[in-house]
């Protein structure tokens, strides 16, 4: 015989199904590897939504309820917490890193994932991993700071060339990468060609990485080459945070 569920069951019922169902929505806008403005604000809003569909869930249940407060005192330290000293080279060896690991990603115009990324897209997404590893790694919660604000103001590679929002610091001009000597070049510098249509980072020793459109994939080459990007003008920027 088939039970009947309660109004008060049936509307648990539904609360749940509607936070799973929200949850999914929530984590497929996290993991598209194009993020729009408009993604970024349903992002942000879905959470704010899963969060008080959640307390709307377990407000009845006291020994449950305190876990959704928790997401709250996380955003509070992300806000008010205070700056560490930083460690410039700690993180521009976890920059490269990083780097490093999105050899072979297709290329995917907009796109900032190991799913699919351009050229500025990885190097802004990398940034944000070892920025990340690094903010966990020394409790540094102004480094997690600076990752959710690359991840929420965007840049193309035109507006890293421009030092966009003083997050990035011109550093020198070249005529190509290929002949590139100056001392000043340092491995997570990045250099800007075709007057900021693209972008590229070096990973030390003559080795750049490169979100190619025309090979379709992230690649890492090593100068001299014939590659076209290394044969013109460049400007070379480097992250304000590798330069304090």
């Amino acid at each position: 015989m088939a039970t009947t569920l309660s109004p008060a069951s049936r509307r648990f019922r539904s609360r749940v199904a509607i936070w799973v169902t929200l949850s999914g929505l929530v984590a497929a806008l996290f993991l598209l590897p194009i993020q729009t403005n408009l993604g970024r604000y349903l992002s942000v809003g879905g959470l704010a939504g899963l969060w008080i569909a959640g307390l709307r869930l377990t407000w009845r249940r006291p020994r449950v309820r305190w876990v959704f407060f928790v997401p709250v005192a996380i955003a509070l330290g992300l806000l008010f917490a205070p700056r560490v000293p930083s460690d410039p080279e700690a993180l521009r060896g976890a920059y490269v890193r990083a780097l490093r690991r999105y050899e072979g990603t297709p290329y995917l115009w907009g796109g900032e994932s190991r799913l699919g990324a351009d050229c500025s897209g990885m190097l802004r997404r990398a940034m944000m991993d070892a920025l990340i590893s690094e903010g966990f790694r020394r409790g540094d919660i102004s480094s997690l700071r600076s990752a959710a604000a690359l991840w929420w103001f965007d840049a193309s590679a035109f507006a890293m060339g421009n030092q966009h929002q003083l997050r990035t610091l011109l550093i020198f001009q070249t005529d190509n990468l290929n002949e590139v000597s100056d001392p000043r070049l340092l491995p997570g510098d990045m250099a800007v060609v075709m007057d900021g249509k693209h972008i590229l980072g070096y990973l030390g020793d003559n080795t750049w990485i490169d979100a190619d459109p025309q090979r379709g994939k992230t690649v890492i080459e090593k100068a001299p080459t014939s590659t076209i990007w290394f044969t013109l003008n460049a400007r070379i920027v480097r992250w304000r945070r590798l330069a304090e």
